[in-house]
């Protein structure tokens, strides 16, 4: 039993290793504006479904984006106010 839990444990390492080391191998072909660039979207997408602006929220995909089920710039805004409405003003 021992020895089946630290062949799993060994396993789980090396698989988490893996995808770690492809992330940052994947990462070092950006150059450091496109890095800024995604961390700015990552920002906006968050601080804006925050603020309760959908039409800038739904800016953050492609006129054809897709969210969940929501496609479509329409459909995201949509989204977006209905999520605002259900958690309240108090999101942040």
């Amino acid at each position: 039993m021992r020895t089946r839990n630290v062949i799993a444990v060994v396993a789980l390492a090396v698989l988490g290793t893996g995808g770690w080391t492809y992330a940052s191998t994947a990462a070092k072909g950006l150059k450091a504006d496109d890095l800024v660039e995604i961390q700015q979207l990552y920002s906006k997408y968050n601080w804006t479904i925050d603020a309760g602006d959908s039409e800038g929220y739904a800016s953050t995909f492609t006129p054809d984006g897709v969210f969940n089920a929501n496609v479509g710039h329409d459909a995201i805004v949509k989204f977006a106010d209905g999520f605002r409405a259900g958690l309240g003003s108090h999101v942040r």
